[in-house]
């Protein structure tokens, strides 16, 4: 199964502890910018993450694993995202897992100003968020928004 219902018990906890232990933020980077992506888009996908820190257009999240563990904001923690059970299983991309633990170690400085992004796949936003977005950023597999001023 792909959803993180149809895991059995074992590897669910398992997937947990890997996740808990080897970092959230980093976990989540991985999961939602794959091995298949730049480092820019993992950047531009942490930066997301940095700027809805202490933002109060995000009820003001204290930190960036606040952030990614706010109710239905990134889908990878609790679908059974494959690269978030390739990390469970200690599969991951060691490079590629190595550049999203010094992202969530704040090594690199956030692109301002963007707090949403999608997929190209999804090919209209509408709904996607309650304010105006402008997209700023365009990348081979995401597009990124910042709230339009």
């Amino acid at each position: 199964m792909d959803t993180i219902k149809g895991l059995n018990k074992k590897l669910k906890m398992k997937m947990l502890k890997h996740i808990f232990l080897l970092g959230i933020v980093a976990s989540v980077i991985y999961s939602e910018a794959s091995p298949i992506c730049s480092n820019y888009e993992r950047l531009c996908i942490y930066s997301v993450i940095k700027n809805r820190e202490h933002n109060k257009l995000f009820n003001n999240p204290s930190s960036l694993e606040a952030v990614v563990l706010q109710k239905k904001q990134f889908a990878c923690i609790t679908d059974g995202n494959k690269n978030m059970l390739d990390i469970a299983k200690g599969k991951q991309n060691t490079a590629v897992y190595n550049y999203c633990m010094e992202l969530e170690a704040e090594k690199y400085k956030a692109v301002p100003d963007i707090v949403f992004y999608h997929d190209k796949s999804i090919k209209n936003a509408k709904g996607f968020s309650k304010y105006e977005l402008e997209p700023v950023v365009y990348t081979s597999h995401f597009i990124f928004y910042r709230i339009k001023k």
